[in-house]
């Protein structure tokens, strides 16, 4: 462990304790999505501003959609109002069917009926019929093989704790070993919880990565997490080449993909540390890590939490793009297959948000233009 991550983890966690030591003395209320009254023509609009507690542009890469709160302090018990997509003010499902909306998506419906509550969110996905046919659900079980993702829905059990109607999150980022969700309704010691985190269990067997996550206290089990193509495609994917200097970026939901210049190869060959910072630098520069990068808020509601262990914190702090460019730096530096010495020009890396395995692809030398698998022994 290097003693900077280590001075920064303990600067963090008496940082936050002091303004988040209430909160984790209570239990978490989770208010599940109420059923679906009849709309009522004069409130078809959304919630006035005053309720707003978290606007579009400030989360999933400037593409979400406003999550409110009533009195932006208090979790709803009623349907107290409808949008123009029938969904009821202040609910958990309708953050989710107004984001999902923005890419086509029509209101929810299970067997000819609008979906209310979000538990029926996963049959849905099951389904895979109508307007829902390229959904996946991933079950929360260590067999799903892709990922939570920027934009995927986690969708929580129906139990005693949210009144038998579910819960639905939006993953926000992921990074590492750690996603950032946004949600609606959910309240813990009689205040709003708009972002949260859960980590992510990672297990590799023989090249295959299989994936498990792991909320805080207080949610109903997690049942898993439905993937939208269309979601991906429209708010996600940056398919023009970002050029920044001498290096490129593009990216998915699930990785950045960086290419090197022969010069920023030969450097990071030669072993130069102070290169990873100034990549990642440049990255962060140009937003390629927007949907990775962690807030604050959700950091120190990670090392304050009774239930997080420091070990993991501190690791966090190591965060993932640092973590796969120095492996790519070692790797580079002692693969033949990657080494400037054996005729290789330039070196491709994908930035994975999670997960232990990587791909670097060199063009020139033994391997020229194939991706290659490497295993790092954690995510970390």
């Amino acid at each position: 462990m290097k003693r900077k991550a280590l001075i920064l983890a303990r600067a963090l966690f008496f940082a936050a304790a002091t303004v988040l030591a209430q909160s984790t003395a209570h239990a978490q209320i989770q208010l599940g999505q109420l059923r679906f009254q009849p709309a009522d023509q004069s409130q078809q609009n959304l919630p006035n501003k005053e309720h707003r507690v978290l606007a579009g542009k400030d989360w999933l890469g400037g593409r979400g959609v406003d999550a409110f709160y009533k009195n932006r302090n208090s979790c709803s018990f009623e349907c107290e109002g409808t949008t123009k997509l029938n969904t009821c003010h202040y609910q958990c499902v309708d953050l989710v069917v107004r984001l999902y909306n923005t890419v086509g998506y029509p209101q929810w419906s299970l067997n000819g009926r609008l979906v209310t509550a979000a538990a029926e969110m996963e049959e849905v996905a099951r389904q895979k019929t109508g307007a829902f046919a390229d959904l996946e659900f991933y079950p929360n079980d260590g067999t799903a093989t892709r990922p939570p993702a920027p934009g995927n829905l986690l969708i929580f059990a129906a139990d005693s704790s949210n009144g038998g109607f579910g819960h639905v999150a939006v993953v926000n980022k992921v990074s590492g070993n750690m996603l950032e969700i946004v949600q609606q309704n959910l309240c813990i010691g009689g205040a709003p919880l708009v972002r949260d985190y859960a980590l992510i269990e990672v297990n590799v067997s023989q090249g295959r990565q299989t994936f498990r996550v792991r909320p805080r206290r207080g949610y109903s089990p997690l049942r898993g997490w439905i993937h939208s193509k269309r979601v991906k495609e429209r708010l996600i994917d940056q398919k023009p080449m970002v050029k920044v200097e001498d290096i490129s970026w593009n990216r998915d939901d699930t990785a950045v993909y960086l290419y090197l210049s022969p010069e920023r190869t030969r450097l990071l060959a030669f072993g130069e540390l102070s290169q990873v910072e100034r990549i990642v630098d440049l990255l962060d520069q140009t937003s390629a890590l927007n949907l990775t990068k962690m807030t604050v808020y959700s950091v120190l509601q990670f090392l304050t939490d009774s239930s997080g262990e420091l070990k993991e914190a501190i690791s966090f702090l190591e965060s993932n793009p640092h973590h796969v460019l120095r492996l790519a730096r070692e790797w580079i530096r002692t693969d033949p297959r990657l080494n400037p010495e054996n005729g290789v020009r330039s070196v491709d890396i994908t930035i994975k948000y999670t997960g232990r395995m990587y791909w670097l692809r060199p063009w020139g030398g033994p391997a020229d233009s194939k991706w290659i698998p490497f295993t790092a022994a954690s995510v970390y």
